[in-house]
């Protein structure tokens, strides 16, 4: 029988007809269950019986409700994207530009003032962009979307990023690529899909954000969400962001669980508006791609963000850190 998942964001577009007689593969591994956990158990739900393409047809039969579908199918998008051959996991080097030229393995690059560019590709050197050949001395100037060359099977990215340029390669034979088991999470639990009240700032603040290799970047501020975990009697506060390559609101946060359970540089998600308030769903909290791939610069939680409760819902460490 074959399964199409039916989602709602370019993130969740998932590999359709897959076949499978019990839990397939893509799905994430889910630990046992600790004691006194609440919320539905995942393990043993997931023995589909799917008779149709359709995940809004209701000959659909899940094992789980709506709400865990809807998780279990964010999480398969996740690893779908990891999956990929323009995952994360197939950064395998990255270089950064200095002004004046530079050796790379395409070619010699010079970088100017304002992030323009010039690649020299020796005569001789298999080079492509956009499927054509390239040859001899290309100029171009780096804006908010990566140049894209590939060689030799890699693809390699030139991005300019605030004043600073960088050459990231990308291998989809990578070893982390190939090795990649999936995520591991924690259970569902629907207690942590929380309604926030939303301070929102009537403009938004720039502010500065330490970044996972120890520069800064700027982040724009939103507001503060005021909100109640479960098993807390105190208020929790967040700042709230925004994305600036999707303009969502972007939450990063850090707990007590940082390090030995998930990831020490904190995770983050998404909010959403609804009726004025800001719906916060930690189920849906993500590993930073750093968390993968300490070749990737990702935006640390702010110390206002860093909470004193721990937050067990979501995703946790990833294996072989």
């Amino acid at each position: 029988m074959s399964v199409r998942a039916c989602l709602g964001s370019p993130e969740q577009a998932l590999v359709l007809g897959i076949r499978f007689e019990s839990a397939p593969r893509w799905l994430p591994a889910i630990p046992d269950r600790p004691a006194g956990a609440r919320g539905p158990d995942a393990r043993g739900r997931l023995a589909l019986t799917l008779e149709t393409a359709s995940c809004h047809d209701p000959s659909v039969e899940f094992g789980a409700d709506a709400y865990e579908r809807e998780i279990l199918a964010f999480r398969a998008a996740r690893e779908a994207r990891y999956r990929s051959e323009q995952g994360w996991l197939t950064l395998v080097e990255r270089l950064a530009l200095e002004p004046g030229p530079n050796p790379t393995p395409l070619g010699v690059i010079d970088l100017e003032p304002g992030g323009r560019i010039a690649l020299h590709v020796e005569q001789g050197v298999e080079v492509t962009r956009d499927g054509r050949p390239v040859s001899g001395r290309v100029t171009l100037q780096l804006g908010s979307e990566p140049a894209v060359f590939h060689m030799g099977g890699r693809r390699y990215e030139l991005v300019l990023r605030g004043e600073r340029a960088f050459v990231r390669v990308r291998d989809p034979e990578s070893p982390a690529r190939v090795d990649f088991s999936g995520i591991p999470v924690y259970p569902i639990d629907p207690d942590y899909r929380v309604s926030a009240e939303f301070a929102r700032l009537a403009e938004p603040e720039d502010t500065a954000v330490e970044m996972s290799d120890g520069d800064e970047d700027v982040g724009h501020l939103m507001g503060e969400a005021r909100f109640a975990l479960p098993d807390t009697s105190s208020p929790v506060r967040l700042q709230i962001f925004t994305e600036d390559s999707t303009g969502r609101l972007y939450v990063p946060f850090g707990d007590p669980t940082n390090r030995n359970e998930t990831y020490g540089g904190g995770r983050f998600l998404y909010g959403q508006e609804d009726a004025g308030s800001l719906i916060l769903d930690f189920n849906r909290a993500c590993n930073p791609p750093c968390a993968f791939n300490p070749l990737v610069t990702c935006p640390l939680p702010p110390p206002a963000n860093r909470l004193t409760v721990p937050v067990r819902a979501g995703e946790r460490l990833p294996r072989g850190n």
